[in-house]
């Protein structure tokens, strides 16, 4: 992602610049953040770490590039501009490239306000202005111009443009830019495009009207003279671009020639006004998909109705996808729906809660690792736990907005409500067995199994979900282990993960969605996508080309792993894997069952009771800290026979040290490896865990405190003495006296980025939050941290100090202040 934002930045050598000069008029112009308005072309510096890009340091200069994906929209925030995949909407191609100003998000509620704009030639300006203005509805355009009291200044002489579509697929409504707040990935808010011509010289822009929501954005192009090719959108079974004939250009279609790949194709093309549509399957064609990650090339030849010929290239890339066996289909399935089960705690899992290790931790039964499984509380006595269900479409709320996400469905972040999808309405459902005995939404995973009826070809599924989901493939009956098809692995509100497959032969192919939320809302419906036309079914759902059923002549199949695959909560540096099989229509072959640990061949231990095989191995000695690779193998008596095969990681913890203190040196330095603690005390839901997955640490790894988000810890003193998790240190000091203290850490944001420390169980206020004298910025990068929030009484600055009060050995603490620092 940092690639393609520096090469955002890039200005073209020579290129003459339309933009000439900027001022802006009654905007906050500080010395740091809202800085004066920029644009392309233009270096600044706005003092504020992470802006106008993540990742940046608070000096960093940064030049204003041209306009297109990724493209930072303010010189205060760190949102961007992006293309929405998910709503088929790119950038729109008249913008790519244009010049643009990037003024202050702060300046969103200026009146007055305005921008002197002078440009070099004849221009057209688009004005990009965010949907939530005057109504608050981002569902539909903005409401301004006169009368209206937002944005008065924008009369009729700014046209909407209607020529790359909006999330609607309104041909009425202007066209729609997807801002990613943030950066963080996630579309955000939507902007509708304007556009007015301007003659060479000075013109002004005025306020946004705009509180509490996003500042204009404006881009400036030349107006065309040609007609334009767009994007080329890329499927694994087809492609589309358009032509638009600009610049009092007619273009004659029975000219038209596609090649792919230097190869002529019967492409499909449709006139739509001045657009021309191009289409291709190449599945259809070809009886095959594009492979997963190619690159192809699209060339278009045309000419005009006078005969001028018009050439146009353009590539894309195909997106991964999975390939899914044809083993792992059944002949025939039963019972149209989907088996449901809910396991709900009065417990918060741990660590981590909202990730995917931890949950099939939890739904197996595997919590607390240290005793008896928690119990149930979910309403088990729901009747689709012996019926089933026929679709996904669940909200665990119903009361608060009557079934719905929001207030205002029709704009929610779902696509399967009590008003969507227009026209054919498909109201939420409970979460089956949600609110469960103890009348809380919280705490609760579901497993779905079910049999889809699939055809040859590529399918395209997604997953709407607050929390976390994984949805995967197995051979012969749904099981943990399968082929993963897609997965988000953590915590969020209702947001989609969409994701690719191919099926090479018709058949039942076993499916199962773990679906889990921890706290806050919770919602999840699991869909599909027509790759032609982006229209969304619920999968076995009204319309849905996908039928689920229920029942199957079951293969063998594996049932359990424990410790799940990446499970960090693990105790001892010998676990026990522990991996049940069941059979079915098939059987287990015992000889064929074959174990090994970080590539060596090891002997576990089978047994066998009625239909269920156990293979456990406990390693003869403790095994280093971190992960280790597991690779199972095994196959059923089934003609032909099937594999079992998977690989789990086995987490081995780190614990504390059977060691003498730390020697601080004579002149009092002494530097410490956190990991490297001599006692690390667990308390209430909470814990410092020990981790390697975020990369540039020192040493073997780092220490997180975890879960992450939860609550259940305090942040005053002196209740974070023994209400939050620990780590204690014995080192002998050579001499008494004051010494300042650094802490090397790493934060994501404002809620993860300080800690507590202390000496000999107290913690002094000179070493209380240490988050200061620049605290843990930039994010998600390691930074020495030297100071605490407020001022040292000892020093009159921001210093950590801690006084050692005698020569000798004392203990250094400590503590979480915020869950999920590292």
């Amino acid at each position: 992602m940092t690639g393609v934002l520096a090469a955002a930045c890039l200005l073209p050598a020579l290129q003459a610049q339309l933009i000439v000069n900027v001022v802006e008029i009654g905007g906050d112009a500080e010395a740091t953040d809202t800085v004066v308005a920029q644009w392309t072309g233009q270096t600044f510096v706005n003092g504020v770490a992470n802006e106008p890009i993540p990742g940046t340091a608070a000096d960093a200069p940064y030049t204003v590039g041209y306009f297109g994906p990724n493209a930072p929209a303010y010189v205060d925030r760190n949102h961007r501009y992006a293309d929405d995949p998910a709503n088929n909407l790119p950038i729109p191609f008249y913008l790519i490239d244009g010049e643009y100003i990037m003024s202050g998000n702060d300046n969103r509620d200026n009146d007055p306000y305005e921008l002197q704009v002078t440009v070099s030639k004849d221009v057209l300006v688009y004005l990009l202005i965010d949907n939530r203005t005057n109504d608050g509805n981002n569902a539909d355009p903005p409401t301004i111009g006169p009368g209206t009291g937002f944005m008065e200044w924008v009369d009729s002489s700014w046209q909407p443009v209607k020529r790359t579509g909006n999330r609607a697929g309104n041909p009425d409504w202007p066209d729609e830019v997807a801002i990613d707040e943030s950066a963080d990935g996630d579309i955000d808010q939507w902007f509708s495009v304007y556009v007015k011509a301007f003659p060479a010289g000075t013109f002004s822009l005025f306020q946004a009207n705009n509180s509490g929501r996003n500042m204009y954005g404006v881009v400036i192009t030349e107006p065309p003279t040609a007609p334009v090719m767009g994007p080329v959108t890329g499927t694994p079974v087809s492609f589309s671009t358009y032509i638009v004939e600009q610049g009092g250009v007619t273009l004659d279609l029975g000219t038209l020639e596609v090649q792919l790949d230097g190869t002529v194709v019967s492409a499909n093309a449709q006139r739509d006004a001045d657009r021309i549509n191009i289409t291709y399957n190449h599945f259809a064609a070809s009886g095959s998909p594009f492979d997963p990650g190619s690159e192809h090339t699209v060339s278009v030849a045309v000419n005009d109705t006078t005969g001028a010929q018009f050439t146009y290239e353009k590539t894309f890339t195909v997106g991964s996808y999975a390939v899914v066996p044809p083993e792992y289909a059944v002949a025939s399935a039963t019972t149209p729906g989907m088996k449901v089960s809910t396991y709900q705690t009065a417990e918060a899992p741990t660590p981590n809660l909202n990730s995917l290790a931890t949950t099939e931790q939890w739904w197996a039964r595997g919590l607390p690792v240290d005793g008896p499984a928690w119990e149930n509380v979910a309403f088990t006595f729901d009747p689709v736990f012996t019926d089933g269900v026929q679709t996904v479409n669940w909200v665990a709320d119903m009361d608060a907005y009557l079934g719905d996400i929001d207030a205002t469905p029709a704009d929610g972040p779902d696509h399967f409500n009590s008003v969507l999808p227009e026209g054919n309405p498909q109201p939420n459902t409970f979460v089956p067995g949600i609110p469960g005995n103890t009348f809380s939404t919280e705490y609760y995973v579901v497993e779905v199994t079910t049999y889809l009826q699939l055809q040859p070809g590529v399918y395209r599924m997604g997953v709407n979900s607050d929390d976390g989901f994984k949805v995967s493939v197995a051979p012969g009956q749904p099981s943990p282990t399968g082929l993963t098809l897609g997965l988000f692995d953590g915590g969020r509100g209702a947001r989609d993960t969409e994701f690719d497959f191919f099926v090479s032969e018709a058949g039942y192919y076993p499916f199962r969605l773990l679906y889990w939320q921890g706290t806050g809302g919770a919602s999840c419906e699991w869909y599909t996508v027509n790759l032609e036309t982006g229209e969304r079914h619920l999968v076995n759902g009204p319309g849905s080309p996908i039928k689920a059923f229920q029942r199957a002549a079951d293969r063998a199949h594996v049932a359990k792993v424990l410790p799940a695959d990446g499970f960090m909560g693990v105790k001892t540096p010998q676990p026990t894997l522990r991996i049940e099989l069941e059979d079915g229509s098939t059987q287990v072959d015992p000889a064929t069952i074959g174990l090994s640990l970080d590539g060596n061949p090891v002997t576990p231990t089978v047994s066998k009771s009625g239909t269920t095989t156990v293979v456990t191995y406990t390693p003869p000695e403790p095994l280093s800290p971190g992960f280790h690779e597991v690779a199972f193998s095994a196959m059923d008596n089934g003609s032909p026979a099937v594999a079992l095969d998977f690989t789990t990681r086995l987490f081995s913890p780190w614990l504390p040290l059977d060691k003498p203190p730390y020697q601080a040196s004579e002149d009092g330095m002494l530097v410490v490896e956190a990991e490297y603690y001599h006692e690390v005390i667990a308390r209430g839901n909470h814990e410092w865990q020990f981790l390697t997955q975020v990369p540039d640490y020192s040493g073997p790894g780092y220490l997180q405190a975890l879960p992450d988000g939860v609550g259940g810890t305090t942040s005053n003193y002196p209740g974070f003495l023994d209400q939050n998790p620990e780590l204690i240190y014995r080192v002998n000091f050579p001499q008494a006296g004051m010494y300042y203290l650094w802490v090397r850490g790493q934060a994501t944001g404002g809620n993860d980025d300080s800690i507590h420390a202390g000496i000999d169980g107290d913690s002094p206020a000179t070493v209380q939050r240490i988050d200061g004298m620049g605290g843990y910025n930039p994010r998600n990068v390691w930074v020495w941290v030297p100071g605490i929030h407020s001022t040292n009484p000892d020093t009159g600055d921001n210093r950590a100090t801690i006084t050692v009060p005698t020569p000798g050995e004392h203990t250094i603490h400590f503590w979480q202040r915020e869950d999920g620092f590292k």
